[in-house]
């Protein structure tokens, strides 16, 4: 069948210039496949490496299928927003620009499109593990969740990554981009403008759909193969899983989040030494991560409340 529609690309980086150039490789032949139906859009966000060396030599092996703009204010919703104003396709695919593109992943991406249904497609990443693999490091950190087998709705309470995802673009503007008081700032960890925006598509009425085949290989840099790095992670998922909700905090439920820290920090810590004590692959740092994960989230929860 032949395809009736185009799509946009958009890679946003920030000083991640060598890891990007094996980005846009990943897609070299893709847009050769492609051309004419596909733009890639690299989105540079406040950089000082050679970001625009890379996506200019880049551009040279290519023939008009790639654009550069310059986004000065740090932020992946910045970058992000900027992409949906420039973009001149009808649909988005929002790449991170640490990930590999799998070798059929335009195609899995046009053959969504033939649904016509969501206005967000949601796909999966596998960990890319560039800098070796510690033996206490936990797959799953790395790796998305798998929510069904097949393309179709997204479960109810869940929520697709934003390291490879499609939009309808007329979708993304009607609720108006990715919030940029969240998300990645440069080196700050923060999350949450990706969930708010797919809670404001569904209360539009848009369905949010998940294709598994939709993949890309996500690099595992070294700061995340760090235990600390992990900590931090999970203290900003609580700090922003409060702010996305846009409510306003008080005080008894301050009180139930510090009693629920309590109980959780109680229970995690048995179940970390129990498994420290039995299992032969459960690692000191697996036993730590445990019992302090809990904590780190519920510290980041209560901040995200008092000081938002």
């Amino acid at each position: 069948m032949p395809i009736q529609t185009t799509l946009s690309i958009i890679i946003c980086t920030h000083n991640r210039s060598e890891i990007l150039f094996e980005c846009l490789q990943s897609f070299e032949s893709q847009l050769i496949k492609y051309k004419n139906k596909v733009e890639l859009l690299v989105i540079d966000n406040a950089s000082t490496d050679q970001t625009k060396a890379v996506v200019k030599a880049f551009e040279q092996q290519q023939d008009g299928s790639i654009g550069y703009v310059y986004e000065p204010n740090i932020g992946l919703s910045f970058a992000r927003n900027l992409g949906l104003r420039h973009a001149n396709s009808p649909y988005i695919l929002y790449i991170d620009d640490d990930a590999l593109a799998s070798s059929n992943l335009i195609d899995t991406v046009f053959e969504t499109l033939q649904s016509n249904r969501f206005a967000c497609v949601g796909g999966r990443y596998v960990a890319w593990f560039r800098y070796g693999n510690p033996r206490w490091f936990e797959g799953h950190w790395a790796e998305s969740v798998v929510f069904r087998p097949d393309f179709g709705v997204l479960p109810k309470g869940f929520f697709v990554s934003g390291g490879v995802v499609l939009y309808q673009k007329n979708a993304l503007e009607s609720v108006g981009g990715f919030e940029t008081d969240l998300g990645m700032k440069g080196k700050k960890i923060a999350y949450g403008e990706e969930v708010l925006l797919q809670n404001k598509l569904q209360k539009k009425g848009f369905d949010v759909g998940y294709n598994p085949k939709m993949v890309i290989r996500h690099l595992v840099p070294k700061h995340k193969l760090k235990l600390g790095w992990q900590l931090q992670s999970a203290f900003a998922k609580g700090r922003d899983s409060w702010a996305m909700q846009q409510q306003q905090g008080n005080w008894l439920l301050c009180l139930k989040i510090c009693l629920k820290l309590v109980v959780d920090v109680f229970l995690c810590s048995f179940v970390a030494l129990s498994k420290y004590i039995t299992l032969k692959n459960y690692y000191w740092q697996n036993a730590v991560f445990h019992f302090l994960q809990p904590l780190a989230y519920g510290l980041g929860r209560l901040k995200g409340i008092l000081l938002p």
